[in-house]
């Protein structure tokens, strides 16, 4: 249930951003509710409104899920009930949120997005569970059941904002554009183009991993299964109106996995000689991963003027998420992927340093040192940004850089355990 209860007060929080008041009396409010139009939105206006609808899945699943453990219907009823109440509230307070718009769009969307989730939960709900729940305890199946999940998660990333074209003269006009596949990106060989394409490599490389461990298929399998999974993926992007197709990524996608494939191939002998150095090794690359940080975060050799920063400082907005509510839903999310794969190394590195080779491998530390020193190294880079750069602070910045820090550091506590008990992995033990 606390599950559903967060997800509803991200929903309050996501649409009422910016929490700007607009006057309206309850008269005015309640005649210009009663009023609520149809809106003829464009395709260009597609993603927000997908954006909507996609909001409101995880409260039909969870609050579902929540209240179904014993009568499903009247558990399906119940979350729709919820679902709509929660839509038209929200809506009619929107009347004195500005810049917000009310219209039946978004109420359309929200429920269908709260129907989504419940028939997500009727058809895969339980199996979710028990993948998740395969994922607390060891050996392969636990592999297996977080990269399935993580597949999940990789291809809802890169196909949002989901904003599909449905109409042949839509998919006609769209095809047209001269632009829409990009062979080699512009970029690539800046260093933020390297360390993007470097990204693309190492999100692939958990599956490679998983092929050799769990199916025991070689480096050429796991290359051809990431290939044809970014291949898809980038197809549908030829179908979706803000995206283009990268080709670049099939070719990253298959280079991650097979890496992953070869390096677990050796893992015995990988970890069985690491466990003396990974201390070591650790400490050696936290200097270059500080270094790489200032580059991925735009600092320049220079500085503006004080003038500059006390405006910037002056205008900048506190809010979590303020400034996502004011680009498109493809940018904000690509902001977030950026910074939590910027800080996720941080994670890494902080378990690597405090890791003692004779440590059992279910031992997990505190999360408040890895936390308090992604709070202090995000506010650094924040404000350098600001000082070399000029770039606006953002808060948001430093919370998901916090929050990635902290899951790396779990994630690589948890893979020390679950390799550890995988049948033939006796090192982890030695």
């Amino acid at each position: 249930m606390w599950l559903g209860l967060l997800v509803t007060f991200g929903i309050i929080y996501g649409s009422l951003l910016p929490f700007e008041y607009r006057a309206a009396t309850m008269h005015e409010a309640i005649y210009e509710y009663s009023h609520i139009s149809w809106l003829d939105l464009g395709v260009e206006s597609r993603a927000d409104w997908v954006a909507n609808l996609v909001l409101y899945v995880p409260l039909g699943f969870f609050v579902c899920g929540s209240l179904g453990k014993r009568r499903l219907l009247v558990a399906i009823f119940l979350t729709t009930l919820i679902g709509a109440a929660l839509s038209a509230s929200v809506e009619f307070i929107q009347i004195w949120a500005a810049p917000r718009t009310v219209s039946l769009n978004d109420i359309v969307a929200e429920f269908v997005g709260t129907c989504l989730g419940i028939t997500a939960w009727v058809l895969f709900g339980k199996r979710i569970v028990h993948y998740a729940r395969l994922m607390s305890t060891n050996g392969p199946e636990a592999v297996r059941a977080a990269v399935i999940l993580y597949v999940l998660v990789y291809c809802f990333v890169t196909l949002f904002p989901f904003d599909f074209l449905v109409s042949g003269s839509e998919i006609h006009d769209h095809l047209e554009n001269s632009s829409l596949i990009v062979w080699v990106p512009r970029n690539l060989l800046s260093a933020r183009g390297i360390l993007h394409i470097l990204l693309k490599v190492s999100l692939m490389v958990p599956l490679g991993v998983a092929v050799r461990l769990i199916w025991q298929s070689n480096w050429f399998a796991a290359g051809l299964v990431a290939a044809t999974l970014s291949g898809v993926l980038e197809i549908a992007h030829l179908f979706e109106f803000s995206q283009q197709t990268d080709a670049a990524s099939v070719g990253a996608a298959a280079i991650g996995a097979m890496g992953g494939n070869i390096f677990a191939h050796s893992l015995d002998r990988y970890v069985r000689s690491s466990k003396s150095w990974l201390r070591q090794l650790a400490i050696v690359a936290t200097p270059f991963y500080l270094a790489i940080l200032p580059v991925a975060y735009g600092w320049k050799f220079s500085h503006v003027g004080r003038e500059q920063i006390e405006q910037t400082l002056a205008t900048t907005r506190w809010l979590p998420f303020y400034y996502h509510y004011f680009t498109s839903e493809g940018n904000a999310l690509a902001s977030v992927v950026e910074i939590f794969a910027s800080f996720a190394p941080l994670g890494l590195l902080t378990w690597a340093v405090r890791y003692q080779p004779n440590q059992p491998a279910a031992h997990i530390r505190s999360l408040a040192p890895v936390a308090l020193t992604a709070l202090l190294l995000s506010i650094i880079l924040e404000t350098g940004g600001l000082i070399t750069a000029g770039h606006r602070p953002d808060p948001t910045n430093v919370l998901i850089a916090v929050v990635a820090a902290m899951l790396a550091k779990r994630g690589c506590e948890w893979l020390a355990r679950v390799l550890a008990s995988i049948p033939g992995a006796d090192w982890a033990a030695r």
